[in-house]
């Protein structure tokens, strides 16, 4: 009689823990699946999950295990640029995706003094044979000046950032941004 009621804890036990999950043996085994739509018009720069073109959305679908230790991530990024003004300043669409997030990123960390600075520059700036050596020449007032033993060496500008982003837009073949 003992052993019975010891084989029936046992079974209790059994059971208990493949219904919370906790057993290695699965009779009531289920997997949950995630769907996800996200209708944005624009294509991402980045994803993981898929882009259809003729309903403008993003798309994920993900089996997602039991006893899963990470969420489902779920990711895309987009930046859109403003036609308008860089068209105005620069003639073409010159930072779109990543490099409009890397340019953003770094035009938010700056004091309202150089926002100030970097404003008035761009302001003035028109599409044309000077546009590149204007964005070369360009320092910030509290930028360090050139040695003058060295003038062929300009030391580090806080504009390096964007100087580059654009350089090198602009020596690339023009292409539209989507």
């Amino acid at each position: 009689m003992r052993n019975t009621v010891q084989s029936v804890k046992f079974m209790d036990a059994l059971a208990a823990q493949t219904v919370l999950g906790n057993s290695e043996l699965r009779l009531m085994h289920s997997e949950d699946t995630l769907n996800l739509k996200v209708v944005c018009g624009q294509k991402p720069y980045a994803t993981n999950g898929a882009w259809d073109e003729a309903t403008g959305t993003a798309k994920w679908s993900q089996t997602m295990a039991p006893n899963r230790t990470l969420p489902v991530v779920c990711f895309a990024l987009w930046s859109t640029p403003n036609r308008e003004f860089q068209d105005q300043h620069f003639g073409q669409i010159l930072l779109a995706d990543e490099e409009l997030v890397l340019y953003t990123v770094w035009y938010r960390s700056l004091k309202p003094e150089e926002a100030d600075q970097w404003d008035r520059f761009l302001a003035g700036l028109r599409p044309g044979g000077g546009l590149a050596a204007a964005i070369k020449a360009f320092r910030f007032a509290d930028d360090p000046k050139p040695d003058p033993n060295g003038p062929k060496k300009m030391p580090g500008s806080l504009a390096d950032t964007p100087r580059g982003l654009l350089l090198q837009k602009l020596a690339s073949p023009v292409k539209k941004a989507s």
